[in-house]
């Protein structure tokens, strides 16, 4: 597949155009509805595993972590508090935690299409406002972040984006 990922869009510019950004995201969530619908969950969706290429053509890639709904979780070994909180943890059955929903940063047994919205919510927001609302050096830092974060209202996310982003 030709292309770059969303992570080099994002870090390629400090002035994204929104329209661009809007147009991207709508064509993953068109992806995740056909996924959901299909019954399956991808997990671990972040702008690395997101290819934007010529033409408006746009690729979700690396399904490896995707579960279909109401199938058991095979169990996974813990994680190192120490680890890289960008990168899927090796061993991990899903996500990186600075684009994980709550429910898989706790570990949670039920797990939805929900998940990857959350996810899918988050790639917006850095997008718009060229930063991660979830941070952290390791992934305990992450994880911790994940479930104390406040999550910023509507219009808190309009008036940064206005002042990247004015007229």
């Amino acid at each position: 597949i030709q292309g770059h990922t969303l992570s080099r869009y994002i870090d390629s510019s400090r002035k994204n155009d929104p329209k661009l950004a809007a147009m991207i995201v709508r064509k993953v969530a068109k992806a995740m509805e056909e996924a959901h619908g299909s019954g399956v969950i991808h997990r671990d969706l972040k702008p690395a595993n997101i290819l934007t290429g010529q033409f408006g053509v746009t690729y979700v890639i690396d399904w490896g972590l995707a579960k279909v709904w109401g199938e058991p979780d095979i169990a996974h070994p813990e994680m190192g508090h120490d680890e890289d909180p960008a990168l899927t943890p090796v061993g991990r059955r899903y996500g990186t935690p600075f684009y994980m929903a709550p429910e898989l940063a706790r570990g949670d047994a039920h797990i939805d299409g929900r998940a990857d919205v959350f996810s899918l919510g988050l790639i917006l927001y850095e997008i718009l406002t060229h930063r991660q609302l979830i941070n952290g050096e390791t992934m305990q830092d992450a994880n911790t972040e994940n479930m104390i974060f406040d999550i910023p209202t509507l219009i808190e996310i309009i008036t940064e984006v206005m002042t990247l982003h004015p007229g």
